[in-house]
Parts: structure tokens; C-alpha cells; sequence
């Protein structure tokens, strides 16, 4: 192709990239969406100029000038960005929840896992009292025979109460999200685990009249804790679903798409039993009334399904204008 003719094909597309050049000022991200994606069209149809004017013109100004831009949009694209500002804020309000939402069935299996186990020790325990405590943990009997929900601890006895108790949820969370890379083996060991112990206390404590104590202890924190350990539950279970049935993709790079969204949904957990051990140390000890217990807990696990709700739609309406504007590219 003459050299002249090869310019006045393409120097439409040369100018139209150079002037997005223009406009964006260095910066990608200060051009509309519409024109993030045509100025990468450009950019790759000018880096196919560039291969084909090294190999017919090397050394006319036609190949130093497309050098030029390639280099230089290439440097626009490609820019590192220490820390991302906006990224941030949508992974904190947006992206980590909607890492929760985006796997409905895997919340209900761990939601199943953990409440089944839970049920039917419970019952058992109100049923067959004597024989159910082989299956409640150690030390339940000072858990039973509580008289109050009031523990008279010091304010310094309940930091240490509330970071013993974090500590434990972090464990039985990470237990479960782990769990994952067995395929999954570890993680429903522990939900149905801690479903049968726990539910065994329960029903051991309503069986002895104590119930009152319970309630006024567990109200505060526990809809929120049970949220934590479902979710990590769920996040185990993703991974596990990546190993067994990556789908269209390689078993590695499953893995690596689910495990990004398992760990995002596993730092929400970590974020949130941390408060949730300052409400267990602080306000569940206190022997607060049950009603007033039952309107913390209710709002707590209000507001973190709220976010993960809202997270998972705001994804959604993104995904879905970022598929509108594709369509309306190739149309």
C-alpha cells in the first residue's frame, strides 16, 4: 500500500484517538464511559498501524508519529495507581456486600447447615435432656443454671471479655471460610458442628426454665454473630463450588474469580464480629431487658442486611448499564 494512501485511510482514526488524547488530559478516567471504550478501540487499531508501518515505512515520520501515540496512550491505559480513591469507596459501600449477595443458593446451603443441625439438637435437648449433654460443649452447665444475664463485670473485665469472645467467632468464621479448599469438607463440618453445639445449649437452657436469661444474654449480638458465621459459611462454600465445578473456565482461574469475592465477603465478617464482640462484651453481659436486648439485635442485623441488599442491587444496576452500553457500542 503507497504510503499516501495508507495516511489518508487512516488519518480519520489518528485524529479522533489524538483528540480523546486531548480531552481526557492524561487521564482516563475524565472521559465519559462511551468514550473510554472507543478510545481503546482506536488505541488498538493504531498499535495494527504501528506493526504495519515498521514493517513498510520504517523511519518515515508516518512510523515515528504512531510510535509516539502508541507510547503515549499506551502509558494512559497501563498507569499505576498507588491508591484509587473511587475503587476504595465502592469496594467499601458496593463491591465487598455485593460480594455477599451475588450467591444466594450458597447463603441458603449455609444457612440450612448451620440452622437444621441447630433445630434438631435443640429439640433433642428438651426431649432427652440427660443424653444431650454429650453433645453441648464443655462447661454448659454454667451457661444452664445462669440466674442472670448480668455478669458483674468490671469495664475492664468486659474488653477482655469482649476480645475473648472475638477471638472465638474469628476462629469458627475462618474455620468455615478456609474450610473452602477442602472442597468444602472442612467448611460443612463446622457449620454443622456448631449448629449441633450450639443448639444443644439452647435447648438445654429453655429446658431448664432459663430461658428469660437467655434470651436477655443472646438477643443483643446473636442475629448479627449467626449473620457473620453464615456468610463465612457461604464464602467456604464458593470456593469449594470453584474446585468442584469451575464451569467454561480452567479450575485456576475459577478459583481465582470465586476466591476474590470470597475473600471480600470474608473481610465484611472480620469488620463485623469485631463490633459484634464489643456488643456481646459490653451490652449481652450487662443483663440488659429482653426487649430492649431483641431492638439492638433486630437493628444490628437490619443494617448489615441492608447494606448487603442494597450492595447486591447497586451491583446489578452497574452491570446492567455497563451490558446496555456494550450493545449500544456493537449496534
Amino acid at each position: 500500500m503507497n504510503i499516501d494512501v495508507f495516511h489518508e485511510k487512516r488519518s480519520p482514526d489518528w485524529s479522533e484517538l489524538a483528540a480523546l488524547m486531548a480531552m481526557s488530559k492524561g487521564k482516563l478516567n475524565k472521559l465519559d464511559p462511551i468514550s473510554i471504550v472507543r478510545f481503546a478501540n482506536l488505541y488498538r487499531s493504531v498499535c495494527a498501524d504501528l506493526a504495519f508501518a515498521r514493517r513498510e515505512y520504517a523511519g518515515d515520520s508516518v512510523h515515528y508519529n504512531l510510535e509516539s501515540m502508541v507510547t503515549k496512550c499506551s502509558s494512559m491505559m497501563y498507569e499505576h495507581r498507588s491508591v484509587d480513591k473511587n475503587k476504595i469507596i465502592y469496594f467499601l459501600t458496593t463491591g465487598a456486600w455485593a460480594s455477599i449477595a451475588q450467591r444466594p443458593k450458597l447463603l441458603l446451603a449455609s444457612f440450612l447447615l448451620l440452622m437444621v443441625p441447630w433445630i434438631a439438637a435443640s429439640i433433642y435437648a428438651n426431649v432427652d435432656p440427660a443424653n444431650a449433654i454429650g453433645i453441648a460443649p464443655a462447661g454448659v452447665e454454667n451457661v444452664v443454671e445462669r440466674p442472670s444475664a448480668d455478669f458483674e463485670l468490671s469495664p475492664g473485665e468486659k474488653a477482655l471479655a469482649s476480645a475473648s469472645i472475638l477471638t472465638n467467632n474469628i476462629q469458627i468464621s475462618f474455620f468455615a471460610f478456609i474450610g473452602g479448599i477442602t472442597a468444602g469438607v472442612l467448611t460443612v463440618v463446622v457449620l454443622i458442628y456448631n449448629g449441633v453445639t450450639l443448639g444443644s445449649t439452647f435447648g438445654l437452657t429453655i429446658e431448664a426454665g432459663n430461658g428469660d436469661v437467655l434470651w436477655g444474654f443472646v438477643f443483643p449480638h446473636g442475629f448479627l454473630e449467626i449473620s457473620c458465621i453464615i456468610v463465612a459459611g457461604a464464602a467456604g462454600l464458593r470456593i469449594a463450588w470453584a474446585i468442584i465445578n469451575p464451569g467454561f473456565k480452567t479450575r485456576a482461574r475459577s478459583l481465582r474469580d470465586e476466591g476474590r469475592q470470597a475473600l471480600a465477603s470474608a473481610l465484611v465478617v472480620a469488620v463485623t464480629l469485631f463490633f459484634c464482640g464489643i456488643v456481646e462484651g459490653m451490652v449481652s453481659t450487662s443483663g440488659v431487658s429482653t426487649p430492649a436486648g431483641l431492638a439492638i439485635g433486630i437493628s444490628l442485623f437490619v443494617f448489615f442486611w441492608g447494606l448487603v441488599i442494597q450492595g447486591g442491587i447497586r451491583e446489578a444496576r452497574i452491570k446492567s448499564q455497563e451490558q446496555e452500553l456494550i450493545n449500544n457500542i456493537l449496534i
